[in-house]
């Protein structure tokens, strides 16, 4: 699978969303294809960042010295990635306020209190057809 496989799609879409007028889709898009591309240039610069260490303590602590020293710079960059999505998620959820689901919930409660036939009848309704096309595809 070849890097034009996973961005000849994005980019087709990019551009078909901008010749449609559309160039907010066309400008995430564009911006899509460029995190991807700078996604992968900076997995191959810390692939040569671990090759060239590799290379450098290599014959002061031997091939084992080296994996070993190569795990534990791979598993402090994994504890500093999780670290700072903790962080990231545990901001956004301090933003988004605690009061939001409470404000869902009593908006759901007002809408079905002020229209109770029409949701109960609505529910029925999409039971029954439920239930009917359950049957009919059981029976054959």
């Amino acid at each position: 699978m070849g890097i034009e496989a996973l961005l000849g799609p994005l980019a087709a879409f990019g551009r078909a969303a901008l010749a449609r007028g559309g160039a907010a889709a066309g400008v995430y898009a564009l911006a899509a294809l460029f995190a991807v591309l700078a996604a992968i240039a900076a997995m191959a610069a810390a692939g040569f960042g671990l090759a060239a260490l590799w290379f450098a303590v290599l014959p002061h602590v031997g091939l084992a010295g080296a994996a070993l020293i190569l795990a534990g710079v791979l598993v402090a960059a994994c504890l500093g990635l999780a670290l700072l999505a903790r962080g990231v998620v545990r901001r956004h959820r301090r933003q988004a306020g605690p009061g939001l689901e409470e404000e869902a919930v009593a908006a759901a409660t007002q809408a079905f209190n002020d229209n109770k036939a029409a949701m109960l009848l609505a529910a029925l309704v999409a039971g029954m057809n439920a239930g009917t096309a359950h049957g009919a595809a059981r029976r054959g």
